[in-house]
């Protein structure tokens, strides 16, 4: 079986030569399921989903950050975290404001 784009083995000993094989049995997403996200909202409303302000992306992960990479500053794993206009890490140097808001 070969993944098709998008997708990787699962691991290098996963051999899916039989008919009966299927794409969930030998691959695994290359692609962040998180990633489609494009607000901080959207985002930590998604299940496993965190926002990472500093670049401002959407990513798999838990309470305490991403579960790939890293985020510099501002991860965000419930929607009460995302920055606001009354958010005091809005502006801050940590933290450039999203569109439509403006600094403190």
């Amino acid at each position: 079986y070969s993944c098709p784009s998008g997708y990787a083995a699962k691991d290098s000993s996963t051999v899916c030569a039989t008919q009966s094989c299927t794409q969930s049995d030998c691959c695994t997403s290359t692609t962040d399921p998180c990633s489609s996200y494009t607000t901080c909202t959207s985002c930590t409303y998604a299940s496993s989903c965190g926002w990472c302000g500093s670049s401002s992306t959407c990513n798999t992960g838990t309470w305490s950050g991403p579960s790939s990479g890293t985020c510099a500053a501002s991860w965000a794993w419930v929607s009460s975290s995302c920055p606001t206009p009354g958010n005091p890490t809005c502006g801050s140097s940590s933290y450039a404001c999203p569109s439509g808001y403006s600094s403190k």
